[in-house]
């Protein structure tokens, strides 16, 4: 179908999509969304596995699930990291754009976990 006569919104220029953001304006967010995850996930991760190695080296308070949680939040934030490597390396528009969703989602639980387990740390550990 010609574009030029088709009459759907989306065809129109300046389109606005759901989240209120133009077509040619999503993929330039979107990446920067994407890099700037990915240097926060990179030193979550660092910051999760320092904090282990600390609580570890201080014999404080032994082996506690705080440790097991901070662990896996360090896992997590590096399955970030190669899940927003393959968004940014993709062709696939859609396929970037549902990584992006998940990497997003998976941030967010795992930012909010390793925060929950910090205040059980500061309570229970010192």
């Amino acid at each position: 179908m010609n574009r030029a006569h088709d009459s759907s919104p989306s065809s129109l220029p300046g389109f606005v999509t759901r989240s209120g953001m133009t077509d040619s304006n999503d993929a330039s967010i979107q990446h920067n969304e994407l890099t700037s995850l990915l240097s926060l996930s990179g030193t979550l991760a660092g910051l999760c596995i320092g904090i282990v190695a600390f609580i570890n080296a201080s014999h404080r308070g032994g082996t506690t699930a705080i440790d097991d949680v901070l662990a896996t939040c360090a896992a997590t934030f590096l399955l970030c990291i190669y899940l927003i490597t393959f968004a940014l390396r993709t062709r696939s528009h859609k396929r970037a754009a549902l990584l992006a969703q998940i990497v997003e989602l998976l941030f967010l639980a795992t930012l909010t976990v390793m925060t929950v387990a910090g205040f059980f740390m500061v309570y229970t550990v010192w």
